[in-house]
């Protein structure tokens, strides 16, 4: 016999055949006894039967075991790592170890089905029945347990059954069960909700909603109407079209301090923010007009005072109240819907609560609405004035300060401009030092700050009397300088004057005073300085001791001189010659201004140009022009020889005639030849009337004057 190791190998070169026969008994052959033994219990020795190493142990009657030798034709004869080949490996089909738990998942979800299937079946069928909520809660568990099985029960028409429950509402456990499920069902799968929606299910549940309902029934159709307005596109329009606003207007007005309707109004918010960021061919207008229509407004504005310990509620509601006071710039009837006295008053409320970035928004929405002028009135009654002025200081050092005095300015301008009684309002709550603080600056707000400034030399007393207190006079003063507001600022300074003419003109006398208002003048671009003048005429006239001030200018009658003889507009002309003409009546020494405005190349050349028509040939620049030329003319020219003055070149003196002497003349007009005379004539010595000489006597305007011949 061979080893174990040449069994192996030539166990692995035999032929199939050799191997199978390997095993197999053939006739005749006697079993060896040696392989056999018999074995006790407690393996105490024994009597054995036959001898040598191949005999039978004989232990115990019955009791027949193999013996631990190794044989050639044993099979534990084969080495260990034969032991791993498998014979019938050629014969069988591999073995799948997962095709068990297969079988089981396939016959588990079969029944599921069946069971799906039958609870559908026994709602349909026995919905006015009890079971009716032990089959929803069934329903519920499996569906919560198997999400497979969601759609089992879509595609067995699960969907129509539970809207025909819920239809002929029957208790608050069952409709809460159903409305549970179905939020379950169209949660993950926007399919599963539009189809739901399609089959007439928004009507329905929005029904559930309302409050004669318990708050758990509110609540689940609450959210279901929250994945309306924010999983699809096509869901938010399904649900608007079906009137969904009205269900939006209603939850929000609910109590946000409760914990169980605080959801609703959350739900609703975000609704409405939904609808507004909804992009349709529908405007913005067209939806604020229907919430107005549902009266969004009320419920709104006071849950903005509801929810000022939320954050992330207030600043939706700011945004959802921006979008309603851009709207109203253009919709009257969002606008007289937005400005009730009871809206606004909630929305300036707020705007002393709210914190600094919810403020800003805020801030923007009052500054639409004070660019209506219908509402002005309304905000004015409100007190916004007082509430925006004290904002305006309490934030100065906040870090939105910037984006608050923005927003703050232009509201107070639209309140401010043309209307005294608001400009008397606003100074007395303390905005000219805010304005001051912007004027000085170069920042953009000046063109709000500036012209309410300008506006409050004219509102009234007290407001004057305020800006004596804030150095107001000065402040114009200064402005004089600048060529954008040049000439509000004069206007404010002759507004001034011309209701406390003593105080101002004292102040306006001062050196620097009087430097400030001439450099206005002789350094005024063309384009502001057709503004100025009528101006500079009005203070001309109001004040002679200005006037006087004005005379002893060199500057000021080059100015003026230069711009007769460039400029060609006749009303600019015809306002700088009465300019002149104020200034050369008010100066006390006419020989000062013939000595130096006398010459034919200087102001007086250019007079006497204007005078003979020249430049545009205006009637009364002409006119003008002659009046103020003998002001400033030397003198007259000495007549020709042999004139009736006797060559003397005097100026004639004008006699004035009284009346009495007027009464007495008797005019004769020759009519046809003869001689018309009064009857106040006196007769002559023989009696007949005296005729009146017909010599035409010499007229002022026929004596030759220097430079004319």
């Amino acid at each position: 016999m061979g080893s174990p190791a040449n069994a192996n190998r030539r166990g692995t070169v035999r032929s199939l055949s050799e191997r199978f026969d390997k095993y197999t008994e053939h006739s005749g052959q006697e079993v060896d006894a040696a392989d056999f033994d018999y074995e006790d219990d407690n393996d105490s020795p024994a009597s054995t039967v036959g001898s040598g190493e191949g005999g039978f142990k004989l232990e115990r009657p019955g009791l027949l075991k193999l013996n631990s030798r190794l044989s050639n034709r044993s099979w534990a004869a084969v080495e260990d790592d034969s032991s791993d080949e498998d014979v019938f490996a050629e014969f069988d089909e591999p073995f799948a170890e997962d095709d068990l738990e297969a079988h089981i998942q396939r016959d588990k979800q079969a029944r599921l089905s069946a069971r799906v299937n039958t609870l559908i079946d026994d709602l349909s069928f026995n919905a006015n029945s009890t079971g009716t909520l032990l089959i929803n809660s069934t329903g519920l568990n499996i569906l919560v347990a198997s999400p497979e099985m969601q759609i089992q029960l879509v595609s067995s028409h699960g969907m129509l059954a539970i809207l025909e429950v819920l239809e002929g509402y029957h208790s608050r456990e069952i409709v809460l069960q159903l409305l549970r499920i179905v939020n379950l069902l169209v949660t993950e799968n926007v399919s599963f909700l539009e189809s739901f929606c399609l089959v007439g299910g928004i009507p329905v549940v929005m029904g559930f909603t309302s409050k004669r309902f318990p708050s758990e029934c509110r609540l689940e159709a609450s959210n279901f109407i929250r994945l309306l307005c924010h999983t699809s596109v096509l869901t938010l329009q399904m649900f608007i079209s079906c009137r969904g606003l009205k269900v939006l207007v209603e939850l929000l007005d609910e109590d946000c301090s409760s914990a169980t309707q605080a959801p609703l109004v959350v739900h609703a918010l975000n609704g409405i923010s939904s609808v507004f960021d909804l992009q349709s061919p529908t405007t913005k207008n067209d939806f604020c007009r229907m919430f107005v229509r549902e009266g969004l407004l009320d419920p709104l504005s006071g849950a903005l005072l509801n929810v000022m310990a939320n954050s992330g509620m207030k600043e939706k509601i700011i945004r959802i109240l921006l979008v309603f006071s851009q709207v109203s710039q253009s919709d009257s009837y969002v606008r007289h819907a937005v400005g009730t006295r009871k809206v606004i008053r909630r929305l300036l409320r707020a705007c002393e609560l709210l914190e600094p970035g919810c403020l800003v928004l805020m801030l923007k929405a009052v500054k639409h609405l004070s660019m209506n002028v219908s509402l002005l009135d309304v905000l004015q009654n409100a007190n916004a004035i007082e509430i925006l002025v004290r904002i305006l200081e309490e934030q100065a050092s906040s870090p939105h300060s910037t984006e608050m005095s923005n927003h703050i300015f232009q509201t107070c301008f639209n309140l401010c401009r043309l209307n005294k009684s608001r400009q008397d309002e606003a100074a007395q709550a303390g905005i000219i030092p805010c304005l001051q603080r912007v004027a000085e600056t170069q920042s953009p707000l000046k063109q709000f700050a500036l012209p309410i400034l300008c506006d409050m030399a004219s509102a009234g007393k007290s407001c004057r009397m305020l800006l004596w207190q804030h150095n107001g006079l000065n402040m114009y003063l200064r402005l004089l300088e600048d060529p954008y507001f040049q000439v509000s600022a004069l206007e404010s300074i002759l507004s001034w004057l011309q209701d406390e003419p003593a105080r101002v003109e004292d102040e306006l006398m001062k050196p620097d005073a009087m430097r400030a208002i001439l450099d206005c003048f002789v350094t005024a671009k063309a384009n502001s300085f057709e503004n100025l003048l009528e101006l500079f005429l009005k203070l001309t006239r109001i004040s002679t001791r200005i006037t006087t001030a004005f005379s002893r200018s060199t500057a000021f009658f080059r100015k003026v001189a230069d711009r007769l003889g460039h400029n060609t507009k006749p009303v600019m002309r015809l306002n700088l010659l009465r300019i002149l003409k104020s200034v050369c009546d008010a100066h006390p020494n006419r020989g000062i201004l013939v000595e130096r405005y006398g010459s034919g190349d200087g102001l007086l050349g250019v007079l006497e140009g204007l005078s003979r028509g020249g430049g545009d040939g205006a009637v009364l620049v002409r006119e003008l022009a002659k009046e103020i030329i003998p002001v400033l003319r030397p003198g007259l020219k000495p007549l020709p020889v042999g004139s009736r003055t006797g060559g003397k070149g005097v100026t004639p003196k004008r006699m004035r005639r009284t009346a009495s002497e007027t009464s007495a003349v008797t005019v004769g007009v020759a009519v046809g030849g003869s001689i018309l005379t009064s009857a106040k004539t006196p007769p002559s010595s023989n009696g007949a009337p005296k005729v009146m000489s017909t010599r035409p006597k010499t007229r002022l305007k026929d004596i030759s004057w220097q430079g004319t011949q």
